[in-house]
């Protein structure tokens, strides 16, 4: 896990603002630029946090003003947004993610951490080299099929792909997510052969 000096080199997304033992919503400091569905985001301060972007939303931050149309003498979506600069400032984007891991003791743990993080927590981006370590094994896989995760099996199929493109050996890894998959949900053949078939997309 970085440290707090390493932190000032990852790219800080956003802010939680919700907070549980299986999840979180953070509010992204740039509308419109949250991390997509499926990517390891994590968390530092008391109990580091990885946890996966199963959610994410645009909405005003006033709920009683909903947005209204504006382009109807617009060439563009892009020119809505540069004719209405206060845009930016009354609506919000935000993501939910799910916990699954922590560290503790300098150690990636594939399971929920004792406390979920504060409001306020910072929210990162994941490296490609700490996605890379978090993927050594697939221990956390459990608690993505959960019913408490909230986590769509297209979401888990995005994570798996993307961890499989940092992956050193693509092939193997895709190939050990489908067998512990298998072992997983060997009862459910339905469902089985479409997660196979989102891990393969």
């Amino acid at each position: 896990m970085e440290s707090d000096s390493t932190n000032l080199t990852l790219q800080r997304i956003a802010e939680i603002v919700e907070s549980s033992s299986v999840g979180f919503t953070a509010n992204c400091y740039q509308l419109y630029e949250s991390p997509p569905l499926g990517a390891l985001v994590q968390t530092f301060g008391d109990y580091p946090t990885f946890a996966i972007v199963r959610g994410i939303s645009t909405s005003p931050l006033d709920p009683t003003r909903k947005p209204v149309a504006r382009a109807r003498d617009e060439d563009s979506e892009e020119a809505v947004y540069m004719n209405n600069p206060q845009l930016s400032s009354l609506l919000r984007t935000d993501f939910e993610a799910t916990i699954i891991g922590h560290e503790f003791d300098g150690l990636m743990r594939k399971y929920l951490p004792p406390h979920p993080p504060k409001i306020h927590t910072f929210v990162y981006r994941c490296s490609e080299t700490t996605i890379g370590s978090f993927i050594e094994n697939l221990d956390f896989l459990p608690i993505l099929f959960s019913k408490a995760s909230l986590v769509t099996d297209e979401v888990v199929g995005a994570f798996l792909r993307n961890a499989a493109s940092v992956h050193a050996d693509r092939r193997s890894f895709i190939l050990s997510a489908g067998q512990q998959i298998a072992r997983l949900f060997h009862g459910d053949t339905k469902r089985l052969e479409i997660l196979l078939r989102n891990l393969n997309a």
